[in-house]
């Protein structure tokens, strides 16, 4: 369990700076040879969190069959919810990536919108530093998003409909 603890504490640390970098990307330099090291700490992240989810799995078959292991039953039930969260977040890097990447490519992104979304990736950022201290205490939802503006929620079904359509056509003539 003490290896499993220092590997999953290891990857959160790797969640939170890879958010980190990727705010300070978006703040300072979406070039396409950082987006090259960007996606390459992201794959080896997202290879990370792969390996964290198969050794929780050994650890938790082993509890099963181990007299005393009932004791760390209630770690490993908070740390099977933790990579859930991870696996959310690994799944968000690469089309937010992609995405920014299109965007900036468009030049419609300005440095006030840079440094928003920039803003917006560091809080995320900061949660996941901080993630073990607020386990069952606050759901900080309201807080993470904070720094989205208000208006883009009146588009936001419009927008998903036409990311999802985009995303659609291009694989339907992907062949």
């Amino acid at each position: 369990m003490k290896q499993a603890v220092q590997h999953f504490d290891d990857l959160r640390f790797q969640v939170s700076k890879t958010l980190l970098t990727l705010s300070d990307w978006v703040r300072w330099d979406i070039e396409e040879e950082k987006s090259s090291l960007i996606q390459s700490e992201l794959n080896k992240l997202l290879k990370e969190i792969e390996e964290t989810k198969a050794l929780l799995k050994l650890v938790s078959d082993s509890l099963r069959y181990n007299p005393i292991g009932y004791k760390n039953v209630d770690d490993l039930q908070n740390y099977q919810e933790q990579i859930h969260d991870f696996d959310l977040v690994g799944s968000y890097f690469i089309p937010t990536v992609q995405t920014i990447k299109d965007w900036k490519n468009t030049r419609q992104m300005n440095s006030d919108l840079q440094n928003l979304w920039a803003n917006q990736l560091e809080i995320l950022g900061q949660y996941f530093q901080t993630r073990n201290n607020l386990v069952g205490k606050t759901q900080p939802g309201n807080r993470l998003m904070n720094n989205i503006p208000e208006e883009l929620e009146t588009h936001k079904f419009q927008v998903y409909l036409y990311v999802v359509t985009e995303q659609l056509i291009k694989k339907l003539f992907q062949k």
